[in-house]
Order: C-alpha cells, then sequence, then structure tokens
C-alpha cells in the first residue's frame, strides 16, 4: 500500500479528498468522486440556496484534480510513488521552480534523503558491477567452475535493453513534423538511416562481445583474429562516417557561382540537391558563425580518424600478441597508446598557444595567471597594445578573444587531466598482463577512488543541506558590532542623532556630555552617550527600522 503523498503546501492528497483508501479500485474511485461532486459542485451548492465562496470553487477543483489523477492507472502509479508535486515535474519539468524544489528537500525527511541516496549508490554500483566481476574472475576469486558468460550477464542484460531499444526506434518510423512548421524547414533529428546505423554497430559490438566470452571459456576454437572480426567491421564504419566529415568542403554561395560558372538562381534542383549533400557545407561567408562550426566538425572529424589509425595499430599488435604471433612486452604493445596519449596532450597545449598567439597579434591581454583579471605591472593593457599592433577592436571582440583563451586554457587542462588518469589505469592493466603480484581489482582503484569521493560528496550534500527560515537570520550580524568599556558586545547599537545645531551649540552640548555621569560615579556606556538608548528617534535607515 503506498504511503501518504505530501507535498511543500500541505495540501490534502489526493485519496483524502475523495474518501477513499489506498488500495481502491477505479469503480470505488468514480463512485467517490459522483459523491463529492453532488456535494461540493458549484451548481449543487446554489441549487440548495447557499452562496458560492472561492474556498468552495478551490474546493471542487482539488476534487476534480484528484479523480483525473486517480483514475489514471499510469497516472496514479505515478502519484503513488513521487506524490503530487513529482508528478507535476514528471508531466511538466520545466514548472519546476528551484526554490521550491530546494526548499522541499531541505524539509524532508531522513527516510526521503536515504531514497534518493541508495539511488546513487544503485546506479554506481550498477557501472562498477561488470568491472568488479571481471577483476575477481581473473584473480578466480569466483571459482574455478565460474564461465565468463556467468560472469558478463550483467552486460548481457544491459546489450538486451539497449538493443529493445534501438528495435523500438526502428519501429517508431519518421519523426512526425511539428504543428506549425513548413515542411520544406523541417529536418529529422534523427533519420531511419541514421538509426539502422546506430543499431548495426550495436549488433556488430554485442556479437564481438559474446565471441571474446565464448573464446575465453574454450567453447569455440579459433584466432584471436576471427573474435575481433566484428570489432574490425565496427571501426571500418567509423572510418567511413569520419571521411565524410573531413573532407567536408566548407564554400560560400560565390565560391558556388565561380565553381559552377553561373549565378546561384540558375542552378537546377539537380545541382542544389547535389550541393545540400554531406560533401559540402554552404555558409554566407567564411567569418560567419555557420563556418566556425562546420570548420570545427572538420577538424574534430580530422583528429577522430587519427585516433581510429592509433587504436587500429594497437588493435593489430594485440591479435597479433594473442595469437602468439609475436612475443613482445606488454608495455611494447601498448606503444601505439602511449604516443596518442602524448599526441592528445601536445594537440590541446598547441590549440592553447594558437589562441594565446591570435589574442596577442590583437593587442588583448590574455594574462591567465591573476584570478581577478587584473594585469600584471608592467604589462601594456589592451588599449596601449592594440594602438602599437595597429589594430583596434570592440570590447566585445576583445571579450570573445579571451573567452577563446579561457576556453582552449580549460581544455588543455581537462584533457591532460583526462590522459593522465587513463594512462594510470592502463600502466596497471599492463603490469598484471606482465605477471605483476597484485590484484586485479587494483587496475580499477582508481575508479572505484573516485566513484567514493562522489559518493561521499553526494552524502554530504544530501544528509547536511537544511532549510534555514527567514526568521531565524540575524540582520544585525552584518553590520559592525559595538562593545562596551568591559569589551562586552552590545547588542541594541543605535547610530548617533544627526541634529542640525549651530557651532556654539554643537560645543556646549559636547562639553555637557562629558560632565554627564552616572550615580555610581562611573562613565556612560556608549549607548547612553549616542542616542540614551532611545530608539524612537532614530532616524530611517538604522537598524531600530530593523528590528
Amino acid at each position: 500500500m503506498p504511503e501518504e503523498s505530501t507535498n511543500a503546501d500541505d495540501e490534502e492528497d489526493f485519496y483524502a479528498l475523495l474518501d477513499v483508501p489506498y488500495n481502491a479500485t477505479a469503480q470505488e474511485i468514480n463512485r467517490a468522486y459522483k459523491k463529492c461532486s453532488l456535494q461540493y459542485h458549484p451548481d449543487k451548492i446554489a441549487q440548495r440556496g447557499l452562496q458560492v465562496t472561492e474556498a468552495d470553487q478551490a474546493k471542487f477543483t482539488r476534487i476534480k484534480e484528484a479523480h483525473e489523477v486517480l483514475a489514471d492507472p499510469r497516472r496514479r502509479e505515478t502519484y503513488d510513488a513521487v506524490g503530487e508535486q513529482g508528478l507535476k515535474w514528471i508531466e511538466e519539468p520545466f514548472s519546476m521552480d528551484p526554490q521550491e524544489v530546494f526548499s522541499n528537500f531541505a524539509n524532508s525527511s531522513v527516510y526521503d534523503r536515504s531514497k534518493i541516496f541508495l539511488l546513487f549508490v544503485a546506479i554506481i554500483g550498477i557501472l562498477l558491477l561488470v568491472p568488479i566481476l571481471v577483476c575477481l574472475q581473473v584473480d578466480e576469486d569466483l571459482g574455478s567452475s565460474t564461465t565468463w558468460c556467468e560472469v558478463l550477464i550483467p552486460l548481457w542484460i544491459y546489450d538486451a535493453f539497449l538493443f529493445l531499444t534501438h528495435l523500438n526506434m526502428l519501429r517508431a518510423g519518421e519523426t512526425p513534423r511539428p504543428e506549425g512548421m513548413p515542411e520544406e524547414e523541417w529536418v529529422d533529428p534523427l533519420p531511419y538511416s541514421k538509426r539502422r546505423f546506430i543499431a548495426l554497430r550495436h549488433i556488430l559490438k554485442v556479437t564481438f562481445e559474446i565471441l571474446v566470452a565464448l573464446r575465453l571459456d574454450d567453447v569455440i576454437e579459433c584466432d584471436w583474429s576471427v573474435v575481433f572480426l566484428p570489432l574490425w567491421i565496427f571501426e571500418a564504419l567509423n572510418i567511413r562516417k569520419k571521411m565524410v566529415v573531413a573532407n567536408l568542403q566548407i564554400l560560400t554561395i560565390e565560391d558556388l557561382e565561380v565553381l559552377l560558372g553561373k549565378p546561384f538562381s540558375e542552378f537546377t534542383p539537380e545541382e542544389r540537391d547535389a550541393i545540400s549533400g554531406k560533401d559540402f557545407a554552404v555558409v554566407p561567408s567564411m567569418d560567419s558563425p555557420q563556418a566556425m562550426i562546420a570548420l570545427k566538425m572538420k577538424t574534430m572529424a580530422q583528429h577522430d580518424l587519427l585516433k581510429i589509425f592509433f587504436r587500429d595499430v594497437f588493435l593489430v599488435l594485440l591479435i597479433l600478441q594473442l595469437d602468439d604471433e609475436i612475443d613482445w612486452s606488454w608495455w611494447a604493445v601498448f606503444t601505439p597508446f602511449w604516443i596518442l596519449s602524448c599526441c592528445v596532450c601536445c594537440g590541446a597545449y598547441m590549440q592553447l598557444n594558437i589562441a594565446q598567439a591570435a589574442a596577442t597579434a590583437a593587442g588583448v591581454n590574455t594574462d591567465l595567471g591573476n584570478a581577478d583579471g587584473t594585469t600584471n605591472y608592467g604589462a601594456f593593457d589592451d588599449a596601449e597594445s592594440g594602438q602599437q599592433q595597429g589594430i583596434n577592436l570592440t570590447e566585445a571582440e576583445k571579450e570573445e578573444l579571451r573567452e577563446r583563451v579561457r576556453s582552449s586554457a580549460s581544455n588543455c587542462c581537462n584533457t591532460c587531466c583526462n590522459q593522465a588518469f587513463v594512462l594510470l589505469i592502463v600502466c596497471l592493466l599492463v603490469g598484471k598482463a606482465n605477471g605483476a603480484g597484485y590484484a586485479a581489482i587494483w587496475i580499477i582503484s582508481p575508479i572505484l577512488f573516485i566513484a567514493g569521493l562522489i559518493l561521499c560528496c553526494l552524502g554530504c550534500a544530501i544528509y547536511c543541506l537544511r532549510d534555514v527560515p527567514e526568521t531565524d537570520i540575524d540582520m544585525q550580524g552584518a553590520f559592525p558590532m559595538t562593545y562596551d568599556s568591559n569589551n562586552n558586545s552590545v547588542d541594541d547599537y543605535v547610530p548617533p542623532k544627526v541634529i542640525p545645531t549651530s557651532p556654539s551649540n554643537s560645543v556646549a552640548q559636547a562639553a555637557a556630555g562629558e560632565e554627564k555621569t552616572t550615580d555610581e560615579g562611573s562613565s556612560l556606556s556608549p549607548t547612553d552617550l549616542l542616542g540614551g538608548g532611545n530608539t524612537t528617534d532614530a532616524p530611517p535607515g538604522t537598524l531600530s527600522d530593523l528590528d
């Protein structure tokens, strides 16, 4: 039986509104709704000679909303699981108020927070389950009778789920065109040909995994080159896809007119279809954002081809090593990987140098050493350096160059850190393959460490988050405190009253203030000297207004 659902406004839940139990059937819910309608419908209230109030209308609106949710089995199941607010957020994600989400979460119980935390633990556990099982199987901790096909059962379940997803995408047909969009402007974001390509790659990947498991269990006796055949087909499809983008020709309309020798208006439909294919990218100008995007896609495809080349060389060496065609050290077999990692880091560093050189040539200061954006002593500012270079840039163009340098620096740092992390895991793998004595679980120890760190941070964020009521905020804490002669804080500090007087009167008042003492003969506290503790005549804007 589902628990009682609550929301941020502490409104009565839907079952209580209809006065039905949580296990009520659809017929009982409909009868309860009819009964409540006879009692709370505005027309029925008016027929009884009573005045319909806003509370009566709001009551019936809530009853109608409760019936619409509970009468729908799918929406009722969602409501029972996440409550009214959760149902609204699932059906209308963009209707979520961040402050309301934060307040609801901050006021939630430890039980609700534990469910959220356990959800994250389950997700990370599922992601790490297969690597952990593989490491245990390598060390024979699962028993000598355990086969690789049994160890990889979680992987088969994951692959089956993805296969059903791809099958549903193929059966769904083409994406319908949104209403109001002209047909000539509509482009299917996921065309049928792309769906077939994605499904084919998934089938090849699963076939390779099955062949590897069968080969490790000695169910099939064949060379590893045969086992890797689906992976080679997978790589060939990737190369074909990347080659099209890497050879993309970026042209403007003027370039096309020169190429074909006639104005663009005279192009035939066949020529326009050929131009709009995958071999050409027509842009308004070479400096336009469309040209920058096309150039970035082309550059990324070229980099991907370089990675595929090194990956394929590594696969060749790996197959030869597994088939005993060569007898190299595993450190030598992974040579393409070491070279590729160096190339990736050097490429990111070169991109940073290019961005800095472009900004320097334009006379824009891009000092990355100052977090506050200030210029080091003795450095030229943007205006002076730009005048010396003979380049006049607007503030928007200067900021664009600075942002490009910052983005390149961030990308360089992230790339180097990622490569260092991957290199650590690969070094542990190669050491184990060369006969190191440590357990195989140490190969994924960096991943386990990061996962544990993430869970610790999530746990602190989930369990330590509290909502601070506005009534508990001490506004006086934002102001300096005053102290008396005994170094005790004075909480009822009031700024001095400013009363315009003549200079002679000010001197007389100051002299009179110095002679004023208490009955015991001690001097008055600063509060008395600054107004005698009377806050009724304090000027507007003082702390008395806040009180």
